[in-house]
């Protein structure tokens, strides 16, 4: 029989010290006696193991690996019950089809330490198994279960054996009679959906998936990785997961770590059901807690209903008002996230007059009514901002954001004058490199758009160079005073005007004028890095096709500059969608003229993953 992948019953890792090996070796019946009971009695050498263990490590870690062989078989000679060095030794051997080798040690190391040293004896039924004698490896594993009747590990390797063989139907038929034997039903989950799924029997694998959850947190990361290691079917186990998680007999705890599982794999509509079953017959207080981890999950995952839903239910099951609003804001919050912008201002302007001054809940309220009311009120906004800054004065990063996005919607009515007093500095804003870094940088930008290039370059260079800004921020700044500062002031001025049009009347024309002359016969010394900036502000302000034509002039009038990678780069992104040969093309470009760019790599693993083909239509750049 073929699996997609090789099962835990197949591949049951070897206990305690053997835990790293997959082995073989024969028996005889005489190694089921109790060990003499001078075996019994007598000590080994642990110092003399560890070292001759230590030595073969390190012999496998220098890729010696014979030598590693040898220094484990004279352990052997000496030490005849080393179950690690047996392992090792097996996990040398095994691989290069000496398993034989294995087999006496193996069995000498059971008549040493008994039937009750479970290594061993996996070592033992595994030697035999891989050394082309499964009928002694099954008959050993029989024996093994009489003489240790209380342990599962025998019904475990006799299970192995049988679907090792292709018996998979023989494989369940050992588990569940082990269970029987031993009176668990819950043993052997984890290797009998193993067998189960590789038989794509999702209803059975789910089954007993159901007792693997009842471990808990274990039980969830066993059952989750599982699933993931799936090659084909997953869908097939999810769904039968779902169904078998959500029956009516199903204790809490599984429904709980179905839940969980849910979360852990991604989906999305399963967990809000089994959210909704659990919550609402739970007592209230576990009933938050389960709906607090959801709403977590959801809204780091961006599943804004679910967080939305969770949040409203947490503030029907508020012990108080102030937690009731506190819960009121963040479903507030998701609405805000996701484009619902007419009930997320209700709510905020509702919690305004209801909140406790200085509390979190307010922060949180303030902050999002001014970015809503700034779009289209600025007295409103305004007057947001001032109660922000008097509430919460510390808080001066989300000051200077404000402030920044008041400035940038200012820019976008063409009210240049607005946008600059918006930014007048006040005190203690310098103690905060953060909020400096942004201002300044902001500060730059209005200059250049007014024509003034010098004053714009002093902000930018406060920016890049303030300790502990952020560090975009300041990599943007970097670049722009660089280009100001090897740009004649009628070119910086020509791109502040460019870029003045784009954001304020939406017109790329003057950007695109500009950059035929930074791209033609004496071009100015900063002509990439201004073909660059141009670029980028095109493809932020929603003009990609422009943008594109920019990068191809930069790209084909300064093919050395520095910015040229990272041109042919964002070529080859913006291409994939349309055009895959023209994308692959390209990013060959870049490989082949800046093969040592730190963004060569980044080409060559979109081409590794199927980006481009010879097949699909398109044409040379």
């Amino acid at each position: 029989m073929t699996s997609r992948r090789r099962s835990p019953v197949l591949a049951a890792p070897l206990r305690g010290a053997v835990a790293a090996a997959l082995v073989a070796g024969p028996a005889t019946v005489a190694a089921f006696r109790a060990p003499p009971a001078a075996a019994q009695v007598r000590a080994t050498q642990p110092s003399a193991e560890t070292r001759e263990v230590g030595r073969a490590s390190a012999a496998v870690a220098a890729g010696r690996r014979a030598e590693a062989a040898d220094i484990l078989l004279g352990l052997l000679d000496e030490e005849s019950g080393s179950v690690t060095g047996l392992a090792m030794l097996a996990q040398l051997l095994f691989p290069a089809g000496r398993a034989d080798e294995v087999v006496p040690r193996a069995e000498r190391a059971v008549r040493e330490r008994g039937v009750q040293a479970t290594g061993a004896m996996q070592v033992w039924i595994r030697a035999l198994a891989q050394a082309g004698l499964p009928d002694s490896a099954a008959a050993v594993a029989r024996r093994w279960i009489e003489a240790a009747p209380a342990s599962p590990a025998p019904w475990s390797e006799l299970s192995a054996l049988r679907y090792g063989a292709g018996d998979a139907e023989g494989a369940v038929r050992a588990l569940r009679e082990g269970r029987a034997r031993l009176g668990d039903p819950d043993l052997f989950a984890q290797e009998m959906a193993d067998v189960l799924s590789a038989r794509d029997d999702w209803e059975g694998a789910a089954r007993e998936w159901r007792r693997v959850l009842g471990w808990g947190a274990p039980g969830v990361e066993t059952v989750a990785g599982a699933v993931e290691r799936l090659s084909a079917g997953r869908d097939d186990a999810v769904r039968a997961l779902r169904d078998t998680a959500g029956e009516a007999d199903v204790p809490w705890p599984v429904r709980r770590a179905g839940l969980d599982l849910a979360l852990r794999l991604g989906e999305r509509a399963w967990a809000r059901a089994a959210a909704e079953r659990l919550t609402g017959a739970m007592p209230r207080p576990a009933g938050q807690e389960v709906l607090r981890t959801f709403y977590v999950t959801a809204r780091n995952r961006e599943w804004l209903p679910e967080a939305r839903w969770a949040a409203g239910r947490l503030a029907d099951m508020a012990a108080d008002e102030a937690e009731r609003r506190h819960w009121r804001s963040l479903v507030a919050d998701a609405a805000f996230l996701a484009g619902d912008v007419q009930e997320a201002e209700a709510e905020f302007s509702r919690l305004a007059d209801e909140v406790a001054p200085g509390s979190e809940t307010q922060r949180r309220t303030l902050r999002r009514l001014f970015t809503l009311q700034a779009g289209r009120d600025d007295a409103a906004a305004e007057e947001r901002l001032r109660e922000f800054a008097a509430r919460f004065p510390e808080e001066r990063s989300d000051l200077a954001d404000m402030r920044v996005e008041l400035s940038r919607l200012r820019i976008g009515r063409g009210d240049i004058e607005g946008a600059r007093r918006v930014l007048t500095p006040v005190a203690g804003e310098s103690e905060d490199h953060a909020a400096w870094t942004a201002l300044e940088a902001q500060r730059g930008l209005v200059e250049l758009l007014d024509g003034r290039p010098g004053l714009a370059r002093g902000h930018l260079e406060a920016a890049a160079f303030a300790p502990g800004g952020d560090p975009v921020r300041r990599t943007d700044a970097i670049l722009l005073s660089d280009a100001l500062a090897r740009a004649d002031s009628a070119t910086a001025a020509r791109l502040g005007a460019g870029l003045l049009a784009v954001v304020s009347r939406r017109d790329p024309a003057p950007l695109l004028a500009a950059s035929r002359t930074w791209s033609g016969p004496g071009s100015p010394p900063a002509a990439s890095s201004l073909l660059s900036l141009a670029a980028g502000a095109l493809d932020r302000e929603g003009f990609p096709a422009e943008a594109r034509a920019i990068r191809e002039r930069l790209v084909e009038a300064h093919p050395a500059s520095p910015e040229a990678p990272g041109a042919l780069l964002e070529l080859g992104r913006s291409a994939a969608a349309r055009d895959t040969a023209a994308a692959r093309a390209w990013l060959e470009r870049l490989l082949l003229a800046h093969p040592r760019h730190a963004l060569a790599p980044v080409a060559r693993r979109l081409l590794e993953e199927g980006l481009g083909g010879d097949d699909e239509p398109g044409s040379e750049p």
